[in-house]
């Protein structure tokens, strides 16, 4: 990505630097999160790789959107050819949402956001829980941050650098 670019993208993430409230959730094969800053409320939307960690330990990532939930694996009816990833709560990742603690989620501020070279993502949280998204694609979306307001200017990242206007 050119450094003008990359200095653009940057700017761009710097608004959700400070917001807490956050908001986990997925449709299809989309994770998103929303940020809330003040009255302000942005959404991320993860297209590609990514992960969730803290020092120690990977906590979610993206595949275990494909993956039964605990719950499910569990019952003594499961049966593999019948698993529907995209069934809200059937998978890993939205028993892994739905555990979340409220006070936690309120609680966790923005500390750090910024992009490299690549377009890769870095979010780093207070409590040293960072969010990592990975292009992993060259011509595709990836990730995309907006305002979540009707007019507002959406930052896409495509494999090839960010999305013109």
């Amino acid at each position: 990505m050119k450094q003008d670019d990359l200095k653009k993208v940057n700017n761009h993430l710097k608004g959700i630097i400070g917001s807490q409230g956050l908001i986990f959730g997925r449709a299809a094969g989309i994770a998103w999160v929303i940020f809330k800053s003040g009255d302000l409320e942005y959404a991320l939307h993860l297209q590609c790789c990514f992960r969730i960690r803290d020092d120690t330990e990977i906590i979610v990532t993206n595949l275990e959107m494909f993956h039964p939930s605990e719950s499910a694996l569990s019952e003594q009816s499961y049966d593999p050819s019948t698993f529907h990833w995209d069934t809200q709560g059937a998978n890993r990742y939205d028993e892994w949402v739905k555990s979340l603690s409220p006070d936690l989620t309120r609680a966790l501020t923005v500390v750090d956001a910024r992009a490299n070279s690549c377009g890769d993502l870095t979010i780093l949280f207070e409590q040293n829980i960072i969010l990592e998204a990975f292009v992993d694609c060259v011509t595709d979306e990836c990730w995309r941050l907006f305002e979540a307001s009707p007019d507002s200017k959406h930052l896409v990242m495509l494999g090839s650098g960010p999305e013109k206007d």
